[in-house]
């Protein structure tokens, strides 16, 4: 799910909405889910990205309150703490057992997109997806019999780069920073 208010709004936590409802609420439901049993062996989880991460460097400083906030900035930024933290959980012996993956729909005509990013819209115009094509992977993510590649970003039903250039590939330390902070936050 994604959502970009045009002002910064924080939740009860004081954690600004995006970040809130698209990573940090994700990511304690798994763990909830997973600590009392409630995950099946080879249970499978996607994280629903977004295409518009391609060109966003993961910033953690920014997640709980962004010192700008520009409300597509921020939903990138989100998206590329929900890719890599895909990437790192996947490895860790804690998930071991769980299918984990991240994927783009593609440009999906939505309401939200065509609030959030008109002119793009406009330009786009005959090129968005539907929400059936949208869906697609994240229905067959969860459906195909096919063994999935743990850890992976797909588009399309195919295993991608989530990165464009190597500028964008977070760091361990922004790797570690993110994960301290989703644990210091815990509810």
């Amino acid at each position: 799910a994604g959502a970009m208010p045009d002002k910064m709004i924080k939740n009860a936590q004081g954690v600004e909405l995006q970040a809130a409802s698209q990573l940090f609420g994700h990511y304690y439901l798994i763990k909830q889910l997973k600590n009392k049993g409630k995950l099946k062996s080879q249970a499978r989880i996607t994280w629903v990205s977004s295409g518009g991460m391609y060109l966003s460097e993961l910033v953690v400083d920014d997640l709980v309150e962004p010192k700008d906030y520009v409300k597509a900035n921020v939903y990138a930024n989100v998206k590329r703490a929900q890719v890599t933290l895909c990437e790192y959980l996947s490895n860790q012996d804690d998930w071991a057992g769980t299918d984990m993956t991240a994927m783009h729909p593609g440009w999906v005509d939505t309401p939200g997109l065509q609030e959030a990013l008109p002119i793009f819209c406009t330009l786009m115009w005959g090129r968005l997806r539907n929400l059936f094509q949208g869906a697609d992977t994240i229905t067959w993510l969860q459906s195909t019999d096919e063994s999935l590649e743990n850890g992976k970003f797909y588009f399309d039903r195919k295993v991608v780069s989530p990165y464009i250039s190597d500028k964008y590939v977070p760091s361990q330390d922004q790797i570690k920073a993110l994960t301290e902070l989703l644990e210091s936050r815990e509810v």
